[in-house]
């Protein structure tokens, strides 16, 4: 089963003549059904589908497609056999190929983005268009499918951008001959720069002037030249001359005009054989004019190429006169030159009468022709009418010519005379073998046939269409079992043999065929054989005609296509045990998730609420121990569900709008205390030309990213954990020492990808462990498999989660590898696209931080990088620093240049001079008295806080500290009242940090009145206490039944209802709740509590 377009575009053109099968899951591109054909694209390539039904979709549906493969034109397609509609999809990605790559004919199917100025249009009828569009290298031909009138023409000489199908067109024998771009609608066609509303409103130029080099020329657009007319044919081209030079005009119009007429001119200019033409050109006539006077040039100067597209007026003698595709066609020589002169021939009229050897005088327009190296090597003229022949001298009537010729008239008709009786008994005998070979030739391939039709395991048939008999071959009685004596030779009797349900179908089809035009028919129906019983045949025939057209008789091959009939039953009863298989896995998997999540729950739960209490050191260290072991057991209940979930193809990602930075920052948070017992740094950060709102599924990305953070921490004993984000078409550098000048130009620049609706995302973990060995890097992603067999004992671990990682990172349109060296550490990669949603409005913060001055300490120079972004975002000056001796220095050298800092941000732990030391010597210092300061610490000693507040610092934040939070205390800082009458401001924790907000709003949490629904004891005792803690009144029903009794008795402000319960679930007990809401206009929040976590799980919830 082929599940990708890529699988089929690898197959040879005889290899998908071979009917693979295929299932895949695509988007529409085009869909036309007057075209019977359809084009989608999944997240590989694009392809062809072959139908000959009218279908009920749409572009921008997603589908799941099921047929096999087929190779009926350029490239190979899919021949549709049932579909699906998913629901709607966004548009893939287009592609940008040159011209050059789109004639190679790869792209055919593929979703494309072209950019071009539209040189010509085309209404086709009933709302389809095409447009003649020129790109570089070349011109192409854009088609476009509309459901109203389209006013094309307006968009003649407008640069556009089209997005569409790349259309191969091919001749008969599936080879390329050109490529077309297909529109689904008007919508994907972008105006980049519109055409003037008036295109004779434009500047006119000299026609000296064309395709001459000007510094800030521009290329491609329509220009206006005015002159008047030399020479016409109406709807194909002029001449005209201004006061320099000569111009060639191709147009398609037909308004009369005469010699000497004043033209505005508008068309796009173009190399022609020696002087630039006028392609596609428009004109308004002015006025009119006097006749043109031709320029008398002789011959030797017209090659000089200066007369090109010029009236002018030379002479030379004739030397032949003819007629030829309603073209009078003149031969003279002058001296060594040779040129010829034309004009048209008006039908019905003679030609004129002219005498070869005369010596004329013609008028007419010069065309210079050139050699391989673009030099004059010869010209013509074209004529206007007989009236620019003009005859300066005739011929001597009887010249040695004209005597040698009435001698060779008079000797040759002798000849012939004695000639004519051989060749005439001659031709009798040639015609007599010619008939005699041609009869031998017919019985030679007759025979032929006869042995080809004997040789093969087909019924071969020929049908004379005016007798009405059909020939059979021998395999009709080999494989139907009919011999001499059982069938006949006309074609009742083989229309009779086809099963009443297709029998019409069939001969509706054949007779289609007879009556236009094509050559090639086929279909498959049901046969009768001999004994009664119906074979499944593929027939296929092809249509002789004679040179008018008429069909004159069928020839074609019955095969039997019972075999792979029987095995296309076999394959759907496979699949359907297999689908059954899979429903089954899904059923033990939600149950054994339920059965295993509820004990486990009550597990941890139960853990945590004895770890709340006061416990002996003893007792504390067994029970983290228990909630250790729990939460791993947990870890790897989690991935094996999530891989058995992959496996069966279960999974599917959301799509909602989320915060990046958040989404990461939040993460990191959550596994900041286990880095912390490690004593390993764990740092993150977000590039700030990543773009902050996205859609996609923010819970699958952060976790692949605590896998990998999981396993980098695991893994590292000392050192450092940074996780960085960024654009995946970004420069990554080596260097975290930046300048802060260079900080401040990296954070200038914006987010510019090429599709401004996604963005490709690159995700790196780096750690400073005991590395990967080469010949691994590979194997770990695959499932149960580690580094080294030794790690899951000294480790643990189940092997799942980088193949889980791997997965997710796939579906996320991302790729995942790993650089690592032993004894180094190792970096993980990933990239993942998201769409982009429009950017926020900026928000005004309370306090005004642009140009603040800020020094930062910290001995880490990734920390002292993230914490310089962020600050140059935000508008202020940082100054960023290693150590507390070069801080002293920096604020000294500050304050003697009158430029004191406002604000310092410490790390607790430093070499050399620890952050208490060096607040401890600012605060000695009365000069620095005024300066606000800031500790971060990623230990979080008993302690800290109690020296922080003797020491007068403004805040003391844990590591990692998000960008947010960061900001917000800054400002709550900067806007703190001073110490006065010996009272200090309080001292900003993290704690503070997080109740600020709540208290500013004035939203208290009120204690509400809660119906816990849950069968399970523990997870009962469990539920009540956490309820109960936080101030709330809980009330408990065992069960779905007693659930509803108490409602009905008593009221509650939130049910938490356990979705698995004996009697009565939960779906039936919200149900029986929302029908009474429905008479009674309330609602009341219903929580469900489940242990499934198969897909569709969340769904149901939602739908009760």
């Amino acid at each position: 089963m082929l599940q990708t377009v890529e699988q089929i575009r690898r197959l040879s053109y005889d290899e998908a003549k071979l009917g693979y099968p295929v299932c895949i899951h695509a988007v529409v591109t085009y869909y036309d059904p007057a075209w019977s054909s359809l084009v989608v694209q999944d997240a590989s390539r694009g392809i062809f589908v072959n139908t000959d039904a009218k279908l009920p979709i749409r572009e921008g549906q997603l589908l799941e497609l099921k047929g096999w493969t087929h190779s009926v034109g350029f490239a190979p397609s899919i021949k549709l056999a049932s579909y699906r509609v998913i629901g709607d999809s966004a548009w893939p990605v287009p592609k940008r190929p040159s011209l050059e790559e789109l004639m190679t004919g790869q792209e055919d199917g593929e979703w494309v983005e072209v950019d071009g100025i539209v040189r010509d249009t085309h209404d086709l009828g009933d709302a389809y268009g095409r447009l003649d569009i020129a790109v570089f290298g070349g011109r192409l031909k854009v088609f476009v499918k509309e459901t109203e009138e389209a006013h094309y023409a307006q968009l003649v000489d407008a640069r556009i951008r089209v997005r569409g199908i790349a259309d191969a067109k091919f001749n008969k024998k599936d080879q390329l001959t050109s490529l077309a771009v297909r529109l689904p609608n008007r919508t994907h066609l972008e105006i980049l720069e519109a055409s003037p509303q008036d295109p004779f409103s434009i500047p006119a130029r000299s026609i000296r002037s064309l395709l001459r080099y000007a510094p800030n020329g521009t290329f491609g657009h329509r220009i206006r030249v005015r002159g008047s007319v030399t020479w016409y044919r109406p709807g194909q081209a002029l001449f005209i001359k201004d006061d320099q030079d000569g111009l060639y005009v191709q147009t398609n119009q037909t308004d009369p005009l005469r010699p000497g007429d004043r033209l505005d001119v508008i068309g796009f200019p173009a190399v022609g054989a020696y002087t630039p033409v006028l392609q596609n050109s428009l004109f308004r006539r002015l006025e009119g004019g006097p006749d043109p006077q031709p320029v008398f040039v002789p011959v030797e100067q017209v090659l000089g190429g200066d007369y090109d597209a010029h009236l002018i007026e030379t002479h030379g003698q004739l030397m032949s006169h003819g007629r030829r595709a309603g073209q009078e066609l003149l031969t003279l020589q002058s001296g060594d030159t040779t040129f010829q002169a034309e004009m048209d021939a008006e039908p019905g009229s003679p030609a004129p009468s002219l005498w070869l050897g005369a010596e004329l005088r013609l008028t007419g327009i010069c065309q210079v022709q050139v050699d391989e190296n673009s030099e004059p090597k010869a010209f013509g003229l074209l004529l206007r009418s007989p009236r620019d022949i003009r005859v300066v001298k005739q011929p001597s009537w009887w010249t040695a010519a004209r005597a040698l010729s009435a001698l060779g008239i008079f000797a040759v008709s002798i000849l012939a005379t004695l000639a004519w009786a051989v060749v005439l008994r001659r031709r009798v005998h040639t015609q007599t073998e010619i008939i005699r070979e041609r009869l031998e030739r017919e019985a030679s391939l007759e025979k032929r046939f006869q042995f080809v039709a004997r040789a093969t395991n087909d019924a071969v048939w020929d049908w004379k269409l005016e007798s009405g008999q059909v020939w059979w071959s021998e395999g009709l009685q080999t494989l139907f079992g009919y011999s001499g004596q059982q069938f006949e030779t006309s074609v009742e009797w083989w229309m009779e043999r086809i099963h009443p349900e297709d029998r019409q179908r069939v001969s509706g089809g054949i007779h289609r065929i007879i009556q236009s035009d094509d050559e090639k028919w086929s279909d498959e129906y049901r046969f009768q054989r001999s004994d009664g019983s119906y074979a499944h045949v593929y027939d296929r025939g092809y249509c002789l005609r004679d040179a008018a057209g008429r069909c004159l008789r069928m020839i074609g091959a019955l095969m039997d296509i019972s075999g792979r009939k029987r095995s296309e039953a076999e394959l759907q009863k496979a699949k359907e045990l297999a689908e059954a298989a899979n429903k089954a896995k899904s059923e033990f998997l939600a149950n054994m998730s339920h059965e295993i999540r509820t004990p486990m729950n009550g597990v941890i739960g139960m853990t945590q609420l004895a770890l709340d209490t006061d416990l002996t050191a003893e007792q504390r260290e067994y029970l983290d121990m228990a909630k250790a072991c729990a939460d791993s057991l947990l870890t790897v209940i989690n991935d094996v569900l999530d891989f058995s979930k992959i496996e069966a193809g279960k999974l599917d990602l959301e799509a909602i709008d989320f915060k990046l930075r958040q989404c990461v920052e939040d993460m990191i948070k959550v596994l900041a205390f286990r880095a912390d017992q490690k004593k390993v740094e764990l740092i993150c950060r977000v590039h700030p030309n990543v773009p902050e709102s996205l859609v996609g599924d923010p819970g699958r990305l952060q976790q692949i990213l605590v896998n990998l953070i999981s396993n980098a921490l695991k893994f590292t004993e000392r050192g450092e954990v940074v996780v960085e984000v960024g654009l995946a078409d970004r420069e990554r550098g080596g260097r975290c020492e930046l300048g802060v000048a260079e900080i401040e130009s990296e954070a200038h620049k914006t987010f510019s990808g090429a599709d401004a609706g996604s963005c490709l995302l690159h995700f790196s973990v780096r750690d400073t462990g005991i590395g990967i060995p080469v010949d691994k890097q590979q194997a770990i992603f695959e499932a149960f498999t580690q580094a080294d067999g030794s790690t899951t004992r000294k480790y643990g671990g189940t092997g799942l989660g980088l193949a889980i990682t791997s997965q997710l990172v796939g579906m996320m349109g991302g790729r995942i590898w790993v650089e690592s060296e032993v004894g180094q550490g190792s970096t993980f990669h990933f990239t993942a696209r998201f769409p982009v949603q429009p950017m926020p409005a900026l928000v005004q913060e309370p306090v005004d931080v642009s140009g603040l001055r800020v020094l930062v300490v910290d001995d880490n120079a990734t920390n002292r990088r993230i914490l310089a972004e962020f600050l140059v975002q935000w508008r202020m000056k940082p100054t960023v620093v290693e150590s507390g001796p070069a801080a002293l220095v920096a604020l000294e050298e500050s304050r003697e240049r009158q430029e004191p800092f406002h604000l310092l941000l410490l790390d607790a732990q430093m070499p050399e001079m620890n952050a208490f030391d060096l607040a401890g010597q600012i605060k000695q210092r009365p000069e620095l008295a005024g300066l606000a300061i800031m500790m971060f610490s990623s230990c979080g000693q008993r302690g800290d806080a109690a020296r922080c507040r003797e020491l007068d610092m403004a805040a003391y934040l844990t590591k990692p500290v998000r960008q947010a939070d960061l900001l917000e205390a800054i400002c709550a800082v900067l806007s703190r009242p001073s110490s006065d009458a010996g009272q200090r401001p309080p001292l900003l924790t993290r704690h503070s940090l997080r109740e600020s907000p709540t208290t500013l709003k004035g939203v208290v949490p009120r204690p509400m009145r809660v119906l816990l629904a849950e069968d399970n004891l523990v997870n009962q005792k469990l539920a009540v206490r956490l309820l109960e803690k936080q101030g709330h009144g809980v009330v408990v029903a065992g069960n779905g039944v007693e659930a509803l009794k108490k409602l009905q008795r008593e009221r509650f402000d939130l049910v938490l209802m356990d979705v698995q319960m004996p009697g009565m679930n939960g779906f039936e007990v919200t149900a029986a709740i929302r029908n009474e809401e429905k008479q009674t206009g309330e609602h009341l929040p219903i929580i469900a509590m489940t242990a499934h976590a198969m897909k569709g799980d969340r769904e149901h919830c939602l739908e009760v």
